[in-house]
């Protein structure tokens, strides 16, 4: 069964190979699932990372989730991959769902204080035909949640990112985000301004220049001058909605592009 459902995950066209077994336990492609993606990162630490015994971590962390299941009946295969450990259960939505979230979360503070853990919850549409776009989706999410220091995210919290991570062409984004803001980082790199920095900062705060001037340590006056200056090497208008929502559009590109 495990065997099966990682070929359905990581081997996805070899129906011929999974889907038999899948049929023998009651699994079909409109089946659904309930997927948890743990994601424990290597630790900055290189030299304790290497003492840590991660093969035994792992185990007891495998245990302790099959054990839930177990408990509640529930046909489920978990497995590590990589840094990952994943959850699949056939499970329907409802409470129950909402009781092993907890359940993993209140076990998971005890080894959360040997490793770093970061979790990934997926919505109700895991069936056998998208669970590698599950596994795909959820990964990133893990990684995305670290950055923004969130132990615990939800699959509808993917937001823009969900149709970016089904594009086969990276370098589409890519070339998307070079031509937004790389004449900026070219200046920068130049002359050692914080263009690319005072623009992002700019947006996020919605254009408000006086909380640019804090978060960027400048005077108002300064700011100012630097939009203007923003303009002026990118030929574009501070001012313009279009010309704003492309360039957030490519600071989003550039931190997905960072975590995929």
């Amino acid at each position: 069964m495990e065997t099966a459902l990682q070929k359905a995950i990581f081997s996805r066209k070899e129906e011929q190979q999974y889907m038999p077994v899948l049929h023998e336990n009651h699994i079909h492609k409109d089946t659904e699932f309930f997927m948890i993606q743990c994601y424990f990162p290597a630790n900055k630490d290189i030299q304790a990372d290497d003492k840590f015994d991660n093969t035994q971590f792992f185990y007891r962390f495998i245990r302790q989730c099959q054990q839930i299941f177990a408990e509640k009946k529930v046909l489920s295969v978990i497995f590590q991959r990589d840094l990952y450990i994943t959850l699949v259960a056939k499970m329907p939505t409802g409470t129950e769902r909402e009781n092993v979230i907890q359940q993993i979360k209140t076990f998971s503070e005890s080894f959360a204080r040997q490793k770093e853990l970061y979790m990934a919850v997926g919505d109700e549409e895991t069936v056998v035909e998208n669970l590698w776009e599950k596994y795909r989706d959820l990964s990133y999410l893990c990684r995305w949640g670290r950055q923004k220091g969130k132990n615990i995210c939800q699959e509808e919290e993917l937001g823009i990112s969900r149709l970016w991570l089904s594009i086969g062409n990276i370098k589409k984004l890519e070339k998307y985000r070079e031509k937004m803001l790389g004449e900026l980082e070219r200046f920068d790199q130049e002359t050692g301004s914080e263009y690319i920095r005072i623009l992002k900062c700019y947006l996020e705060t919605n254009g408000n220049i006086g909380e640019v001037a804090t978060e960027c340590y400048l005077h108002r006056n300064t700011v100012s001058y630097h939009l203007k200056k923003i303009a002026e090497i990118t030929g574009k208008t501070l001012n313009s909605t279009k010309d704003r929502s492309d360039w957030y559009m490519a600071y989003q590109i550039d931190e997905f592009l960072g975590l995929i």
